[in-house]
């Protein structure tokens, strides 16, 4: 069954695309198409907290709509913070995937204590999030690493060594499953899970499976639950 899916990462920088996509790519299911933007207009250049959320969320909303119309069969919001997650479901009549919502509930069927390991933000937005989802009696410890967004790729050797050790912290804590809280960590959950002995859940992956499946099955949100905007806007 064919599936064409729109992945919106909502920053205003396109350099983690290609990375993505290479993530994404030799995992996707032969018949799916993907199409990697960014926003436009408005936004901020990496959203590290609630408050740069807030300023992408807008035009996130219209990078979504338009793919409605061009033709996509889903959407995924390719940011751990989940922006706009509500405003899409509302808007959309196709699936709309927040990837750290897919992999905070996949985490979850993995074990009982689960820790965030995340750059730094804000703690409280990142608690936030657990109630949101119903997942605060299993969440253990959110675990910042001493590393920002942008500075990620620049010695990849050191980088993984500093988030072990905030996984290695959460485990100290008594979490017994990680989930990344952030797209630009790519590609290391299975080495963190091997060298450290629990699953280790990243939430990009887990989002693209998701989306093809749900694709397949014909299923969306329920649009009684997340009802069709009136557009009262200006």
């Amino acid at each position: 069954m064919r599936k064409r899916i729109k992945i919106i990462i909502p920053n205003t920088t396109s350099e983690f695309n290609e990375s993505v996509y290479n993530l994404f790519n030799p995992l996707k299911a032969s018949d799916t198409e993907l199409d990697i933007c960014n926003i436009k207009g408005e936004g901020a250049l990496y959203l590290d907290q609630k408050y740069d959320e807030v300023w992408s969320e807008l035009s996130l909303l219209k990078e979504a709509e338009q793919a409605e119309k061009d033709g996509f069969d889903g959407v995924i919001v390719y940011c751990a913070l989940d922006p706009a997650r509500m405003a899409l479901r509302e808007a959309l009549q196709i699936p709309v995937v927040s990837i750290f919502e897919t992999a905070l509930h996949v985490t979850a069927m993995l074990g009982n204590h689960i820790s965030l390991i995340a750059p730094p933000g804000s703690i409280a937005s990142r608690e936030e999030m657990f109630h949101q989802y119903h997942m605060e009696d299993q969440m253990t410890s959110v675990e910042f690493f001493n590393l920002g967004i942008e500075n990620l790729a620049e010695d990849e050797s050191s980088s993984y060594q500093i988030v072990k050790a905030a996984a290695q912290r959460a485990l100290n804590k008594g979490a017994d499953s990680l989930v990344l809280g952030c797209g630009a960590v790519m590609g290391i959950a299975k080495r963190l899970s091997e060298e450290l002995g629990v699953p280790v859940v990243e939430p990009g992956p887990v989002a693209l499976k998701y989306c093809e499946a749900l694709i397949e099955l014909g299923l969306h949100h329920s649009k009684v639950a997340f009802s069709l905007p009136r557009r009262h806007m200006p």
